[in-house]
């Protein structure tokens, strides 16, 4: 039975954060568009509706950029947020008028 490597060491882990490039805006479009358009499709059901939620994303991380630690994660979590906000405008518009009085 071969021998396994061994994970890394912490002290490895930090080394090697520190040692990598910064991510970049672009590095971000780049590597999650085509991941978060496909999970906001499979949500709304919708190519225009899954655009415009994929590109309200990332124009709100492009603006807070300096300030977040976990783009990714923020990516999600501001295109999930907005994805409940539509849903819930619609919801209102679809309930019946009260009768007036």
């Amino acid at each position: 039975m071969q021998q396994m490597d061994r994970p890394w060491s912490l002290a490895q882990q930090v080394d090697a954060e520190a040692t990598a490039q910064p991510l970049t805006f672009d590095d971000l479009f780049a590597d999650q568009h085509e991941r978060l358009y496909r999970a906001l499709y499979l949500i709304v059901g919708n190519t225009h509706e899954a655009e415009e939620l994929m590109q309200d994303a990332f124009v709100k991380a492009l603006e807070r950029w300096d300030r977040i630690d976990n783009p990714a994660g923020n990516l999600d979590r501001s295109a999930l947020n907005s994805t409940r906000s539509r849903f819930r405008r619609l919801q209102r518009a679809a309930k019946p008028d009260p009768e007036p009085r």
